[in-house]
């Protein structure tokens, strides 16, 4: 306050002579007034300050959100650069399997007709369960619901299982038609190369031969229940002689 008072008395003695003869009232008007004007010039120079400093702000945080959309944005492309490539080799390669469809159901509609006449032609074992399978095979191709691989894989199976059966060997007990009349019999089959056969009371043995059962002499039946026996584990492993083709009695 002190200074206050000191830089009004300088001011007032600096006045002219004019001045000097006003109103002490008009000075003090004068003075406020001048006061008044340097306070708010100096409330205005703060003002501008701190608005300066806060826009300096915003233009730093604009410039990094600027930056930081920019990379965003590279990214962005550079991932939808990435999905147009992906989406054009989907698209291609959805084409693909559509032609491998078309060309693959006839091609497996083949297959299975190719094995279901095999089975007819080839040795009878099995018989209803190789044809339940069959059956089944055509079911599944003739399903439109049922995806592709679906088909490709069941009719793969079927042809491996009558793959198989060429390199196994089994016994089995059957009924067949033996010398005009069913007869129930223990049926040995050599993969493919011979399927043989004994009735229950072992007094007939047999070979499938010509599309029928042929009967053989009665020196291949103690061979034959020896190779069923190891066939069944029942003995062990050993040589046998068994006829492969049809025996002239």
């Amino acid at each position: 306050m002190k200074e206050r008072h000191l830089w009004l008395l300088a001011l007032m003695l600096g006045m002219a002579p004019a001045a000097q003869a006003a109103q002490p009232g008009q000075i003090k008007q004068t003075i406020d007034q001048s006061i008044k004007t340097r306070e708010t010039s100096q409330k205005k120079a703060a003002d501008w300050q701190g608005s300066k400093e806060r826009m300096k702000n915003r233009y730093f945080q604009l410039k990094e959100a600027l930056e930081m959309t920019g990379l965003e944005l590279s990214h962005m492309q550079e991932v939808t650069a990435k999905q147009d490539a992906y989406l054009v080799r989907t698209r291609r390669k959805v084409h693909e399997m559509e032609k491998m469809g078309r060309e693959l159901q006839p091609y497996l509609n083949q297959q299975v007709a190719r094995l279901s006449d095999h089975i007819k032609k080839d040795l009878p074992f099995l018989p209803e369960e190789r044809s339940a399978r069959i059956t089944t095979v055509h079911g599944i191709l003739n399903d439109p619901e049922i995806p592709l691989s679906e088909k490709l894989r069941r009719t793969f199976e079927a042809m491996r299982v009558e793959m198989d059966y060429g390199k196994s060997i089994e016994t089995t007990r059957t009924e067949i038609d033996y010398q005009g009349q069913k007869v129930l019999v223990n049926m040995l089959r050599l993969g493919r190369t011979a399927l043989l056969m004994q009735t229950i009371d072992e007094k007939e043995s047999g070979l499938y031969a010509g599309g029928t059962w042929v009967q053989l002499p009665g020196q291949y039946g103690a061979e034959i229940k020896k190779a069923m026996e190891i066939t069944q584990r029942r003995r062990p492993v050993d040589f046998v002689n068994l006829p492969l083709r049809e025996i002239k009695q």
